[in-house]
């Protein structure tokens, strides 16, 4: 059985996987993999995926830039990775976002970018742009009026 935490209750389980190592181990053999210590996690939406006796799966970390969500970093055990992506769709959908964002990457172990890809292409999302550092946009639309720029198009 698989249990989804978000924000204030996935807190304790991600700090427990990012000192035991557990985060690491996700993005083993990935030369893009930015430490989360130098995120800034705290202030992201937080979901920390745990399977039996709450071991540690996967997690994902996210911010809202006006209507639109964003998936900031997200890794998981292989065959977690949808009930996690479900989890996050359904909740930037709760709250009447028009667009998910993400940047797919494109270096993988074991030759998994095809796979990567086609992962998030039989999702719903469609390629939003050029390559950019090794990563490839990508969007998905949650409702009228979706989709443009992963930009904050806000005025400061």
């Amino acid at each position: 059985m698989v249990t989804i935490k978000r924000n204030a209750n996935a807190n304790n389980n991600l700090k427990r996987a990012v000192a035991n190592g557990s985060v690491n181990n996700l993005f083993a053999g990935r030369r893009f993999y930015h430490p989360l210590n130098t995120l800034g996690w705290e202030a992201m939406g937080r979901y920390a995926m745990l399977g039996n006796n709450s071991s540690f799966i996967g997690f994902a970390l996210v911010h809202n830039n006006g209507n639109k969500r964003v998936i900031e970093l997200i890794g998981a055990k292989r065959g977690y990775g949808r009930p996690l992506m479900n989890r996050i769709v359904k909740n930037a959908k709760n709250n009447r976002k028009s667009n998910l964002f993400l940047a797919a990457a494109n270096e993988s172990a074991n030759g998994g970018v095809k796979k990567l890809l086609k992962f998030y292409s039989n999702m719903g999302f469609k390629v939003s742009g050029p390559l950019q550092l090794g990563f490839t946009p990508m969007a998905l639309k949650l409702r009228k009026g979706g989709l443009g720029s992963m930009r904050n198009n806000n005025k400061n």
